[in-house]
Order: structure tokens, then C-alpha cells, then sequence
């Protein structure tokens, strides 16, 4: 109730500015509503996508190697025996015309059991993890060491180039390994593989996927934003003790690990110097507001 007394003490006649009512409050009525007004910080902002990571489990990814590994000891012993075989049956005659078909057959199902592992790979991880699970390379070094598995799902148009470098809540710091071998039932969009530092499998994680240079800017506070139904508005202090509205186009959200923290908006948009109304946003609303009803029903302001 506290709150619409000290609004019911604050409803003026708005003065119009440019066609937009300005509110006028004096030094006390400012204190008792809460209100503060400040200049929007400046930042560097680089644009990103949003995308949504999950900690997947690295072990069948490991084991595939295994038997890769595996599978290429068994290639290279029955084509060794193949060899010997053929020497042995071409020279003395040791060797019969059976056995050296059977080791001929031997080599050929190593063979394609070495191929099959190696297309399994690719289909299931994906071209470049697929390869190093098949050749090594630095995305299996960092699995064996303990790196987590991220699968990253991007929905919309795809990335073109992915980031090398992308970023989820609390510090967390992905690197690239390539497309995934797989897009989940229902996306519109594309899938990728990360590393990042020892995760609990089963994580889900927000990610960021930087695209762009970074961009001049200020960011706009979330409490400072009014919301419509047709979009937004901030209120500004254009004088000492008078506000006013005025619209906004919204940029990208800028997120904090408990919330959204605000949104960036490019050098321009904003009159230069400006102060925002950081507190307090919503009285200046509804002062606006009353006074918007109270000259609907009095429009001769009897």
C-alpha cells in the first residue's frame, strides 16, 4: 500500500516536450518515490548467438577409438600373414592353395571391420572428432585428459564458421572441435562439439557463440526497460527533476549468471550524455499513466 500512497502524491500535470509529457518532481517527492537516474555504462560488445549446450558422456566416444585402435592391430597382423602366406605358397610350396585363401579372407574381414569402425566414427561424431577418434589428434588428447564433451545445438541459420572460442555461465570457457555428427529431432539448425574444463555429465549449459567484431555501445539496465505490447521505453532525465519517455529498440540480452543483467544498445540510439532512470522506472510509469486516465475522463481538465 506504501507504494500507490507515495504514487497518489506524485501524480502532476505532465508539461509536453516535443509532443511527450514531461514529469516534474522536486528533490523530495524524487527521494520519497526511490528514484535514481544515471548515465548508461559504456561497453565493447561483441554480438553472439545463443545456443544450448549439454555435457554428454565421453566414454563411447573413447571406447570407439579402442576398438579402432584395436581393429587397426588386427589389419596390420592379417595382412602381415597374408603376405607371408602368399611368399610361402609362391616359392617352396609349403603353403596350400587353402590356407592362403583363408588368409586372404582373414585381411579382408580385418579390413572391413577396420572400415566400419572408422565410418561409425564419422557418422557418429562427426567429421572432425570422427577423424582424431580414428587418427588422434588434439580433440582425443583433451578427452583422455578429462576435458568434458559439450554438444552445442544452435537453432536457426547456421553459423557458416563456428567459433573457435564460445562461453556458458560462471567462467566456463569451450573450444571448438567441429560439427557434430547429428542435429536432435526438432531443431532447425546445427549441432557442434566442445571441450571445456571437467564437467558433470548431464550439464545443461547456456551457451554464447560470439559472431562479429565488437560494437560500441552502452548497456541499458533490465530495471530500468518498461515494457509494451508494442515494445519499450526508458525514462530519462532530461533536466534536473524532469523525466520523460521516450521508445527503444532493444539489442542483444546481456545475461549475468542469476539473470538477465540488460540489453546492448549501440552508440546513437540513445541522446548523447543521457542519464537513465536506473530506480524507480515503474512510479514514473504509473504517474504517467494517471495522468493519462485522469485527462481522458476530464479532458477539459475541470
Amino acid at each position: 500500500m506504501k507504494f500507490y500512497v507515495v504514487v497518489a502524491a506524485l501524480v502532476l500535470p505532465p508539461v509536453a516536450c516535443a509532443g511527450v509529457p514531461v514529469i516534474p518532481l522536486a528533490p523530495a517527492q524524487i527521494a520519497a518515490a526511490g528514484i535514481v537516474a544515471a548515465p548508461p555504462r559504456s561497453i565493447d560488445h561483441i554480438p553472439a548467438r545463443r545456443g544450448y549446450g549439454m555435457v554428454v558422456d565421453p566414454a563411447p566416444a573413447l571406447a570407439l577409438h579402442e576398438l579402432i585402435v584395436e581393429a587397426e592391430a588386427g589389419q596390420r597382423l592379417a595382412d602381415a600373414t597374408m603376405a607371408r602366406t602368399r611368399t610361402l605358397f609362391g616359392g617352396a610350396g609349403n603353403v596350400s592353395k587353402a590356407s592362403l585363401q583363408q588368409a586372404e579372407a582373414q585381411a579382408a574381414v580385418a579390413q572391413a571391420r577396420l572400415v566400419g569402425l572408422q565410418a561409425e566414427a564419422r557418422a557418429k561424431f562427426g567429421a572432425v572428432l570422427g577423424t582424431a577418434l580414428i587418427k588422434g589428434g588434439a580433440p582425443l588428447e583433451a578427452l583422455a585428459r578429462g576435458d568434458a564433451l559439450v554438444e552445442v545445438s544452435v537453432p536457426g541459420a547456421a553459423l557458416g564458421v563456428p567459433p573457435r572460442a564460445a562461453s556458458a555461465p560462471h567462467g566456463v570457457v569451450l573450444r571448438l572441435i567441429g560439427p557434430a555428427g547429428h542435429v536432435p529431432p526438432g531443431l532447425v539448425g546445427e549441432t557442434l562439439y566442445y571441450t571445456g574444463p571437467d564437467l558433470p555429465v548431464g550439464l545443461p549449459l547456456a551457451v554464447r557463440l560470439p559472431v562479429g567484431g565488437a560494437r560500441r555501445g552502452v548497456m541499458v539496465p533490465a530495471n530500468a526497460v518498461i515494457y509494451h505490447a508494442d515494445g519499450a521505453s526508458v525514462y530519462i532525465e532530461i533536466a534536473p527533476g524532469r523525466f520523460k519517455s521516450i521508445g527503444i529498440s532493444l539489442g542483444e540480452t546481456i545475461d549475468r549468471h542469476d539473470g538477465l543483467a540488460g540489453y546492448f544498445v549501440p552508440d546513437g540510439v540513445l541522446p548523447p550524455g543521457v542519464k537513465l532512470v536506473v530506480r524507480g522506472a515503474g512510479v514514473l510509469r504509473s504517474i504517467d499513466k494517471s495522468a493519462a486516465q485522469k485527462s481522458a475522463g476530464d479532458p477539459d481538465g475541470d
